[in-house]
């Protein structure tokens, strides 16, 4: 078995795992396109109607090509030009527009292109893996169909998310030629890609500078990190008026912040979508006079500062409903109820009458337990290591350091604002290969089965 993995040739494997993606996608696109679809993400002719996409991407990619630039508008007329950042509405525009409007084939592109990085980046991880160390990522990668489904998806940011924090880990973590240089584009990409990463971008390459001191280029992450921040600021000054920077560097933080920075947020959160609170945020725009996309950021901002001040209890309780989903609720949770508008079901909780609200169905999502149970196992790995770290070897303590700066730096936001399993994803499959890397490192067995 052993001879068969050390024989066998990489294109082989890269063959396979593009056929394998393929597939994966044309099962993917084949549930997404089942009648009730029809009419609203694709035509008659499988084209994909991008004006529909979730998330406000939709309207962005409308308002860009009807050339009134990236602005949506909300909360009843509320001009926002940096609610999003626009990474996913550009290279869906870009296929759709020089190469094919066909639903399949956006997304084969897409996961095929980034899927190519990703086995890239495991292949360079370290010269002495196996070809079953390889073969056994992928499978990593793949295996639970809640995790395929969120990356193979291209209506919102974690289908390429997920392939790029993956990438910026695996290349941490090797000595590749250059590796400053594909680290810069990498947190580049991630800086135009979500709003939220800011505080994982920017923390990222601050460590990055000072670990990395042997790296000659390393410079180049700092640089490119700061001519990304300059370059959204500058876009965001010329269209409203501010520099778009740090919190402030996506409406969408604010808003986001401000569903859940509130006395019934508890009451609702991690079973209901925090969704079901932005029409109060709305009524509080409109009765404040808010009507630029600076003063909802100034104002909202504000809010939800003075609410975490004045009520450290209740909004710590939130934080500890987050870890909770995070580590443990086995639950789909993000439910909205039906049969009743959010307004009442909100009312009906304010005035002690939740009796009258009907049930809203939760079920439980298989998914759920292993990665939870993998990302708690690899959770007690890390302190365990970090408390031997005289002990460890070099490429150990540099696992420690990267995994450990990568998961506190991605869910500091979430954890502030509200995180889904979907959010995510991104670290539970990480904590497979934490796990799976410390075995190599600790045990000769596995060593042995992974290493040439």
């Amino acid at each position: 078995m052993l001879k068969f993995f050390k024989n066998i040739n990489k294109k082989h494997i890269f063959f396979l795992y593009l056929l394998f993606l393929t597939i994966l996608n044309f099962i993917f696109c084949y549930i997404y396109t089942l009648p009730e679809y029809r009419g609203v993400l694709i035509d008659k002719d499988n084209n994909f109607i991008l004006k529909n996409i979730a998330f406000g991407f939709g309207k962005i990619i409308q308002s860009i090509y009807d050339g009134k630039g990236s602005e949506i508008y909300w909360f009843e007329g509320i001009k926002l030009e940096s609610a999003r950042r626009l990474f996913v509405p550009y290279y869906l525009m870009f296929i759709n527009d020089f190469i094919t409007s066909n639903f399949y084939l956006i997304h084969l592109i897409k996961n095929i292109f980034f899927g190519s990085l990703l086995f890239l980046s495991i292949v360079f991880i370290r010269k002495n893996l196996n070809y079953l160390f390889i073969i056994f990522s992928l499978f990593l990668v793949f295996y639970i169909p809640h995790n395929s489904l969120t990356i193979l998806a291209t209506e919102h940011e974690e289908g390429i998310l997920i392939y790029l924090i993956l990438i910026l880990f695996f290349t941490s973590i090797s000595e590749i030629n250059y590796k400053s240089l594909v680290i810069s584009a990498i947190l580049s990409l991630i800086f135009f890609l979500k709003g939220s990463m800011f505080f994982l971008v920017v923390v990222f390459t601050i460590f990055y500078y000072f670990f990395e001191r042997k790296d000659k280029l390393r410079y180049l992450v700092v640089l490119f990190v700061l001519l990304a921040n300059i370059i959204w600021a500058i876009n965001s000054f010329n269209k409203n008026g501010f520099f778009a920077i740090g919190p402030k560097s996506s409406s969408m933080n604010a808003i986001n912040l401000a569903t859940v920075t509130h006395d019934l947020f508890n009451e609702t959160y991690p079973q209901i979508r925090p969704d079901i609170h932005l029409e109060n945020v709305e009524i509080y725009l409109k009765k404040e006079n808010i009507n630029s996309e600076k003063e909802m950021v100034d104002n909202l901002l504000k809010k939800s500062k003075d609410y975490i001040l004045s009520n450290p209890k209740d909004y710590l309780i939130g934080v500890f409903k987050k870890i909770y989903v995070l580590n443990i609720s086995p639950f789909k949770d993000a439910q909205m109820p039906k049969g009743i508008s959010n307004s009442d079901y909100l009312s009906n909780i304010k005035n002690n009458k939740k009796n009258l609200n009907p049930k809203v169905e939760n079920p439980i999502r298989l998914s759920n337990f292993p990665n939870k149970i993998i990302f708690n196992l690899s959770l007690v790995l890390l302190l365990f290591s970090i408390y031997k770290f005289k002990k460890n070897s070099f490429f150990q303590n540099k696992l420690n350091f990267y995994y450990l700066i990568i998961i506190t730096t991605y869910l500091a936001p979430y954890l502030f604002a509200w995180i889904y399993p979907r959010h995510a994803i991104a670290v539970y499959i990480l904590a497979h290969f934490y796990c799976v890397f410390y075995l190599i490192e600790n045990n000769i067995k596995i060593r042995k089965l992974f290493k040439l």
